[in-house]
């Protein structure tokens, strides 16, 4: 008989047996009858919450109530809840985890948010500085790789395409992306003479003149540039250099040689090439052999 009150005291005597008891004015105890008798309160309570706000989860900070309510879920985890109970409880949509469901509410919005992303970007490499959603992407794939990702979530994720490891950019397709900035460049400004100090794409552009000069850069991917127009080497005064460079210079040897030991220094600094210089005049070449001439009188004179 001991037991039978220890089983309806924790809750773990069937209702049928109790009914049972009762029939034969079976008696429980003061301190058996009160904790079934607060029990039915309670429940009573929580079935005019459940009417009231559409749910079962009462904060615990509200009361007696809200304590009782925790406790349910206490004894449901330890396995220490009667069947009897638990289904009286379920039978008003009782939640036993409400922490559980909450999460999972998170979790499948930020999978929504995900899906949208991939139609966006095409990926789901989300940054982590794009905030919550790049966060949450980073975890998903560290609990995959520690084995800490259920089934149902690997599943979820699977069936959308999601790459458990983040892939970066083929050197290929990091190329093919410039080119296609510079196609956009040249439409927009006719010519392929991006700027250095423009980015990354002005640097990309003068690796590109490095490699071709170096013989480094593939035949398809010369022909590739070449077909929109790209020149390998800039012409003074129609690249980007701003310096000026005076040929107009006399040393010795004539007009031809003129300056362009510094012209070519300057070229290369800025990987173009100096064009020729024009051909001098007839008359400028009379002066010249005159002055050779003349020149060449007075060192006999001198000698003498």
């Amino acid at each position: 008989m001991s037991n039978q009150r220890q089983f309806y005291k924790k809750g773990k005597l069937s209702q049928e047996r109790a009914t049972q008891l009762e029939g034969i004015r079976f008696d429980w105890g003061t301190m058996g009858k009160t904790e079934y008798n607060q029990w039915e309160e309670r429940f009573n309570e929580l079935t005019v919450y459940e009417e009231k706000n559409g749910n079962c989860n009462v904060p615990c900070k509200q009361g007696k109530l809200g304590k009782w309510v925790s406790k349910q879920r206490h004894y449901y985890k330890k396995g220490k809840l009667s069947k009897e109970r638990s289904t009286q409880l379920e039978g008003i949509g009782f939640d036993w985890s409400t922490r559980k469901k909450k999460e999972d509410k998170q979790w499948e919005e930020r999978l929504n948010e995900l899906f949208v992303y991939k139609e966006k970007n095409g990926n789901y490499n989300v940054p982590q500085k794009l905030g919550a959603l790049g966060i949450w992407v980073m975890h998903q794939r560290q609990s995959y790789k520690k084995g800490k990702l259920s089934q149902e979530r690997t599943r979820q994720l699977e069936g959308i395409g999601f790459n458990w490891i983040r892939k970066q950019k083929s050197d290929s397709g990091q190329w093919e992306e410039r080119s296609n900035e510079l196609v956009i460049y040249k439409e927009k400004n006719d010519t392929c003479n991006v700027p250095q100090n423009q980015g990354a794409l002005g640097r990309w552009v003068s690796k590109q003149r490095h490699y071709y000069k170096k013989g480094k850069l593939s035949q398809e991917r010369v022909t590739q540039l070449e077909g929109i127009g790209f020149v390998w080497k800039l012409q003074c005064g129609t690249g980007t250099p701003s310096t000026q460079v005076h040929s107009d210079w006399f040393v010795d040897g004539g007009h031809d040689d003129a300056g362009c030991d510094f012209i070519d220094s300057v070229a290369g600094m800025f990987d173009c090439e100096c064009p020729a210089l024009p051909p001098l005049p007839p008359e400028q070449e009379d002066m010249d052999s005159e002055s050779n001439t003349l020149s060449s009188d007075s060192q006999v004179k001198t000698n003498d």
